[in-house]
């Protein structure tokens, strides 16, 4: 799914359900595909609105045409796995997590929470790793006597952390998300370890190692979608949602979050004349339902294969 880099230029996004062979769509969701081979191509849609119809757009001046599957748009999370390996009575041990795009959910903002745990005669790899990951738990506020890898039970919904013999592992989850209130962000975190001082006396680092499981896909690219769906419909008349509360007129969307869609971009310029002769970059998105191939193959019967190319194509030829 492609970005519009400047302020000035224009995206629409109309959400599909079914391809319109012919006539005109009259159920909700309805896409009519149409224009004249070669010339021009526009769309016709049926939403909570009615029917509308899209920008008349010059095959000449389309820059690209793409098909997103969902799968590229979802997120994954990652868990991290400390084994602790090095047992020295007296020694503080110390993990540090970094959680970034807290709060502001922006690459500037960020949190840390920390483990501490002092280490007795007598303990073993397993006794440090479990008072570790017991300092971390209620650093995030995990509830006395709670599942640990339950993210419900903390009060902080940051991560997870879980302790089986000498190995911690935190495990990122996904955050809270509400339209149009809590975008769509997650919260990765990294692991720092501070050195503990060994009956050598000399600093070692390597009291644990820690690794990096395999990254587990979520499904988010319907929140991501209804969020696109809500921002576009800012600038098609819906400029005041929610002014004016309780005397406000609510939007009808068509989104369903919990759905995975895929995206046709539609990305093209408007030529006018005279001293309006720039260039304004334009972007029509039709969220799709997920591995629909016909829209696609309906638009190029109109455009020719020329156009559906990957947009770093464009970009490399526009350097």
């Amino acid at each position: 799914m492609a970005s519009l880099p400047l302020a000035n230029q224009v995206r629409q996004v109309y959400v599909v359900s079914t391809l319109k062979d012919s006539g005109l769509p009259a159920q909700l969701g309805d896409l009519a595909v149409k224009g004249e081979t070669g010339k021009y191509i526009y769309f016709q849609h049926f939403g909570h609105g009615g029917l509308t119809a899209s920008d008349k757009i010059d095959v000449e001046n389309i820059r690209y045409i793409k098909q997103t599957p969902a799968a590229d748009m979802n997120d994954s999370l990652k868990t991290h796995t400390i084994t602790v390996s090095t047992v020295v009575a007296g020694q503080v041990y110390e993990i540090k997590v970094l959680v970034r795009n807290y709060i502001g959910q922006g690459a500037n903002d960020y949190t840390y929470r920390y483990g501490f745990y002092k280490a007795k005669t007598g303990d073993t790899a397993a006794t440090i790793a479990a008072g570790l990951a017991a300092d971390l738990q209620a650093s995030v506020g995990l509830e006395k006597g709670a599942t640990a890898s339950n993210i419900n039970n903390y009060k902080e919904k940051l991560f997870t952390v879980t302790v089986s013999g000498a190995v911690i592992t935190i495990t990122e989850v996904e955050q809270y998300w509400e339209l149009p209130r809590f975008p769509v962000q997650q919260c990765p975190v990294e692991i720092f370890l501070n050195g503990i001082v060994t009956n050598d006396e000399y600093e070692d680092y390597e009291w644990a190692t820690v690794a990096e499981g395999s990254p587990v896909a979520i499904t988010n690219c319907g929140k991501k979608l209804a969020e696109l769906e809500y921002f576009a419909h800012g600038w098609r008349g819906d400029l005041y949602r929610n002014f004016g509360y309780p005397y406000t007129v609510d939007t009808k969307y068509m989104v369903n979050p919990a759905t995975e869609y895929d995206v046709v971009d539609i990305h093209y310029f408007h030529r006018g004349q005279g001293i309006s002769a720039q260039l304004s970059e334009k972007e029509i998105t039709l969220i799709v339902p997920k591995n629909n191939s016909t829209i696609l193959a309906a638009i190029e019967t109109l455009t020719g294969d020329e156009k559906i190319v990957a947009p770093e194509a464009y970009l490399k030829d526009s350097e």
